[in-house]
């Protein structure tokens, strides 16, 4: 019996870490930059839709609203699963990097949008918006 409690009689050392308080919050500060973008443009997005369908048609634009977020949550939910993937093959530094640059490309394609399908191709951008899920990789490691 004594030689199955051998292997558990030394505590485990510990793990070096990779992050230290100032990786720490340049992350927390990323995401507050990410999560502060994304909720100031939110509620721009009804409006937009009013105005490019009609503000007499208020029944139109409300479904068009609806169709366009589903379309949103296709889309992030995709795009989690494929940047998990990205994110273990790559890393934090590049997944930071591809999830900045797709929040730029939605916002510029939204800043220019004039149609409604404009407005569903500004989404398509964000199958690389996973900037929480970068930050939860950055914090594990």
């Amino acid at each position: 019996v004594a030689f199955f409690f051998v292997g558990f009689s030394k505590p485990p050392r510990p793990q070096p870490s990779m992050r230290s308080p100032v990786h720490v919050y340049m992350i927390y500060g990323m995401i507050v930059m990410y999560a502060s973008c994304y909720q100031m443009q939110a509620p721009l997005e009804p409006f937009l839709v009013g105005q490019l369908i009609g503000d007499d048609k208020g029944s139109d634009a409300a479904t068009e609203y609806g169709k366009l977020q589903s379309f949103f949550n296709v889309v992030q939910t995709l795009g989690s699963l494929t940047f998990g993937y990205l994110l273990d093959r790559t890393g934090v530094r590049v997944g930071f990097a591809i999830n900045f640059l797709c929040c730029a490309a939605t916002y510029a394609i939204l800043s220019q949008t004039t149609t409604i399908g404009m407005l569903y191709l500004s989404k398509v951008p964000s199958v690389g918006m996973a900037g929480f899920l970068v930050a939860q990789v950055g914090m594990s490691k």
